[in-house]
């Protein structure tokens, strides 16, 4: 990841918070910046992919995903 900045091309941004933008290059690379510190990491998709993983380790979501059906009361109908 020697090239110089702008050398790619244009990015597509993919998220874009007030704490994290995730961009990908054109060449594949994706740029990684925590906004915070100003700090952007230059991956590969299996390294981004490995940081997604240990990050969903260490802080697992404060809910579960998936839909939530609510409990009504409601009788079965045999």
């Amino acid at each position: 990841m020697s090239q110089e900045k702008g050398s790619c091309g244009s990015h597509q941004v993919i998220v874009n918070t007030d704490g994290v933008r995730l961009a990908k290059c054109p060449c594949g690379t994706f740029h990684v910046t925590l906004v915070q510190s100003g700090v952007t990491l230059q991956l590969n998709a299996d390294t981004l992919a490995g940081l997604g993983r240990a990050i969903g380790v260490a802080l697992p979501p404060a809910q579960p995903t998936g839909i939530r059906i609510p409990f009504t009361g409601s009788t079965p109908i045999n």
